[in-house]
């Protein structure tokens, strides 16, 4: 992958991203992926509020092969720590803290049990929190219990890897058990609904809900609007449950506020609107026909995430800085981001379609 994207290449997309997520009314990102220095050079030179982290397996897997199992190597478990510390040493903690960083290990099929505890052990140390992907797809369901007898959230609860700083992305094929252990560990579900939906799949939310599991919104890599994906979570929430008044939108902002500050274990500076805490604030344009009329009569909450699209914020303060005036980012140069992600993209797909497969 590496000899077809380019460092230069993820730069050029993550500036780019900035620029949509901070257009939308993104103050602060999560994201593990391949960084490097440059990739996150640019996220703090767009002063949008970043936590990351690099994405880390020691394994490898032939996914054509319905049979196969991985295979982990020692050798590239001490290289992605190695490179996951160098990572923090570097960036925890730069630009007035607005760059921290977690680990991150990709699924937990693709890393060892070693490689699992040693990341939440040196997580610990460091006094950061840890993320995964789990139960994205319907055949981990299959693979967990064939390695180790049990479900996915059960071996991670067996090894010690959950508890209120760990981050479970997307938990689509969850079964009742494992949401017992979420909620007994204090661990945080990140649902990505736009995603889920997009895979024409469907967590049970209406279970999860009942629970009283953390959850917090995320959007994966797709359709970064939040708006957009609070409502595609009170969505597909209600039509799992078949409960139209499953949760009110107050509930849906919270998760995209103070929940995902406390999934990120930065509630006591973001997510709310407190003395205090930092000035991350956006600011909506309710001058809209789509979101007209706004009178004593209506909730603005409700209004706000049932109508409002990204594309609706006029302002973003970020630590107290304008970061987005008018609807225009003033750290990076919009139309080149666009323009450099449009020539670098056609080039990288060009790239893919020239190897031998």
């Amino acid at each position: 992958m590496e000899h077809v994207v380019t460092d230069e290449d993820m730069q050029c997309f993550a500036y780019l991203d900035c620029v949509e997520m901070l257009k939308f009314g993104n103050t602060c990102i999560s994201e593990f992926e391949t960084f490097s220095d440059d990739t996150a050079s640019a996220i703090m030179e767009s002063g949008i509020r970043g936590v990351l982290g690099v994405n880390m397996t020691d394994a490898d897997w032939d996914f054509s092969d319905p049979n196969a199992l991985p295979n982990y190597s020692p050798d590239l478990m001490k290289t992605n720590l190695d490179k996951a510390i160098k990572f923090y040493d570097t960036w925890h903690g730069k630009n007035n803290d607005r760059i921290s960083v977690r680990f991150s290990n990709n699924i937990p099929l693709l890393c060892s049990p070693e490689f699992l505890t040693e990341t939440k052990k040196l997580a610990k140390e460091r006094g950061i929190g840890v993320n995964t992907h789990i139960n994205t797809e319907s055949f981990e369901v299959e693979a967990y219990q064939q390695m180790y007898q049990k479900v996915g959230v059960e071996f991670l609860s067996d090894i010690d890897y959950l508890d209120e700083n760990t981050n479970l992305v997307h938990l689509i094929y969850t079964q009742d058990r494992e949401i017992d252990i979420i909620k007994e560990t204090n661990a945080y579900m990140i649902h990505c609904p736009y995603e889920m939906g997009k895979r024409g799949a469907c967590a049970p939310l209406g279970k999860m809900y009942a629970a009283g599991l953390n959850i917090a919104l995320g959007s994966d890599w797709l359709m970064l609007d939040p708006f957009e994906q609070m409502r595609y979570a009170a969505v597909l929430a209600r039509i799992d449950s078949g409960d139209a008044l499953l949760n009110k939108a107050y509930d849906f902002l919270e998760m995209f506020t103070i929940k995902a500050a406390k999934a990120l274990d930065l509630d006591d500076k973001i997510g709310s609107l407190e003395i205090g805490k930092l000035a991350d604030i956006i600011l909506v344009d309710f001058d809209q026909p789509h979101i007209v009329p706004m009178n004593s009569h209506y909730d603005p909450v409700t209004n706000l995430v049932y109508n409002v699209h990204g594309s609706d914020v006029s302002m973003v303060i970020i630590d107290g800085e304008v970061v987005v005036e008018n609807g225009k980012v003033k750290t990076i140069d919009e139309k080149k981001a666009m323009q450099e992600a449009n020539l670098r993209s056609e080039a990288v797909f060009n790239k893919f379609k020239s190897l031998d497969h």
